[in-house]
């Protein structure tokens, strides 16, 4: 889709103000997940903690983390790894060891993981004989294909509560046309009203209440960051400028949405919406595209992309600071993923 290559392609974030890291007296850790990119070209699923980095893959190979999730003593990193000219593998690092969850036949992509008590869930899409994109979720390493062959679908993001397990991505109909899309235990919700493109990027759980963040457009309108509680769906944005909200979180009744809106030409700043308040997370560069956030006590965290001159960064910002990660410089560098214990 378009949009999503588009936002993709966009580089990464980083101004080192002060560092985000545990202090003597002990404090949070916090965990990125993304990408380091080598003089070569080739790119390096890289874990961040406390600011340091851990090289995940080869360098001579191309790999991303996008998503981490701490279960215990445990950090787990959903993404992909290419080896050399083969499709691409969807993996998940367990404490920096990989396990591939794709055989390699078809090319696959791990977006998302989730871990609930013994059982560890990961969404992502892969490409089936018609060069179709199948959402996939695995768990425990089964793997479960939430679409039918025919159809055009990815899943973004995972998310277990209690005895249910939801997923959310999208659903392509035809050129220029999308549905954001919720599955619950396998079962289908269509949240876009099928004009024009939407798509849903993240999915949280807080009570009884299933959020998702994502974002809605037509070719003739500016794309607007969009919310979706229970189903029902409100506008983040204002439509003013070009928009989308790729993470949600929900702490003690406030709802954190993080994206991304368009300034001047070729400029995206990205942005935090607390409650459907907006506010410019200025990390100093031109562009910016806040990727994943994550909420402790009264502390948001925020992993970011951005680009400044033609070096792209990755960084994470909390409370209005930020601290660049140590990373390789390159089209593609970026944090995709922030958690925090």
């Amino acid at each position: 889709m378009k949009f999503r290559t588009f936002i993709f392609a966009i580089a990464a974030a980083g101004l080192l103000l002060a560092p985000v890291a545990c202090d003597k007296k002990g404090g949070p850790t916090v965990y990125a997940a993304g990408v380091e990119m080598t003089p070569q070209g080739n790119s390096i699923a890289t874990l961040w903690k406390n600011g340091v980095a851990q090289q995940l893959s080869g360098r001579d190979n191309n790999a991303c983390g996008q998503s981490v999730f701490v279960a215990d003593k445990d950090v787990y990193v959903a993404g992909f790894e290419r080896i050399g000219d083969k499709p691409a593998l969807a993996a998940l690092w367990k404490n920096g060891l990989a396990q591939h969850l794709s055989d390699g036949s078809i090319a696959a992509f791990a977006t998302s993981v989730f871990v609930s008590g013994s059982d560890v869930y990961v969404a992502g899409y892969e490409s089936n004989a018609k060069d179709n994109r199948v959402a996939m979720l695995w768990k425990n390493g089964e793997a479960q294909r939430l679409a039918i062959e025919n159809s055009d679908t990815e899943a973004q993001s995972v998310y277990v509560s209690g005895a249910d397990v939801y997923v959310a991505g999208i659903e392509m109909k035809t050129v220029g046309s999308s549905v954001a899309t919720l599955w619950k235990n396998g079962e289908p919700v269509r949240l876009g009203d099928g004009n024009g493109e939407s798509d849903a990027k993240s999915v949280f759980v807080s009570g009884d209440d299933v959020y998702v963040a994502g974002s809605a457009g037509t070719p003739q309108t500016n794309r607007v960051a969009m919310l979706w509680k229970n189903g029902e769906a409100q506008a983040v944005s204002d439509g003013s400028v070009h928009a989308g909200a790729s993470s949600v979180y929900v702490s003690d009744g406030d709802v954190y949405i993080v994206g991304f809106q368009s300034g001047a030409p070729n400029s995206y700043a990205a942005t935090l919406w607390k409650n459907g308040k907006s506010q410019k997370l200025d990390n100093g560069e031109s562009v910016a595209l806040a990727q994943s956030v994550f909420v402790l006590g009264q502390d948001v965290y925020v992993a970011m992309k951005g680009q400044g001159g033609m070096k792209d960064k990755a960084s994470i910002w909390r409370n209005g600071t930020v601290q660049a990660l140590p990373s390789g410089e390159g089209s593609g560098t970026g944090a995709w993923s922030v958690f925090v214990k």
